[in-house]
């Protein structure tokens, strides 16, 4: 993945440490010095992109993937959003907002790193590309997650409905056109024993756990596919 560069400055604000977009617990230090040379403070917190995978897809003309013709945003938060809670038909209670993932430490870490992987199109094959993957021989594409929380993306900003928490980050390359057709498996991460904390659509706290099945964590990710949340939440 290329090194970040802010536009005309118009994301200097990230340039600004926010200690409460950053988590006490993860030991990352507070400023980190990205691919580019600036140092940015990061963001632990970011918003459910839900389980349409690929990057930059949109419900605006133009932000739809050639990939995977027919994949539309099902999260709350996605390229140039603009859910109400009128959308939200799955119910608030059953819907993720926001959850946590480990900022990049600007250096090699298995469990902040974001893998490469073969250009997906389907849900399934972007989900068994990643998890496939071994964090401490795979191909690097990132070291510093988190660095930029405007950017309105997986890689700072946005987590997705892919796979389980704690588990591989990767991000497909190689693909043609542009990043509507970019996979991500972008899962949120701690340092919590064994899961993740989650904020739902009607702004109560939930710890989930690693071990949730992925028929229920599709459920969570997703704000109006009818789809229904297992015994295991």
């Amino acid at each position: 993945m290329q090194a970040y560069s802010n536009p005309g400055g118009i994301n200097a604000a990230c340039l600004t440490l926010i200690k409460n977009f950053q988590c006490p617990s993860d030991p990352t230090p507070q400023m980190v010095t990205a691919a580019n040379g600036v140092s940015y403070p990061g963001n632990n917190y970011r918003g459910n992109q839900g389980t349409a995978f690929m990057c930059d897809l949109g419900d605006a003309p133009g932000l739809q993937s050639t990939l995977a013709p027919g994949l539309t945003p099902n999260g709350v938060f996605y390229h140039q959003s603009n859910v109400s809670i009128a959308q939200i038909t799955d119910g608030t209670s059953n819907t993720s907002m926001f959850s946590e993932r480990l900022r990049g430490g600007g250096v090699f870490n298995p469990r902040t790193v974001m893998l490469l992987m073969p250009v997906q199109t389907t849900l399934a094959g972007a989900y068994q590309a990643c998890q496939s993957q071994n964090p401490t021989t795979g191909i690097p594409m990132c070291y510093d997650g988190g660095v930029c929380w405007a950017m309105g993306e997986d890689c700072c900003t946005l987590y997705n409905h892919v796979s389980p928490p704690n588990t591989n980050n990767c991000g497909a390359k190689g693909f043609p056109g542009g990043m509507t057709n970019m996979a991500m498996d972008s899962p949120p991460s701690s340092y919590h024993t064994n899961g993740v904390n989650m904020v739902f659509c009607d702004g109560s706290l939930h710890f989930v756990t690693n071990a949730i099945s992925l028929t229920t964590w599709y459920a969570l990710g997703t704000r109006n596919a009818g789809d229904i949340l297992g015994p295991d939440f």
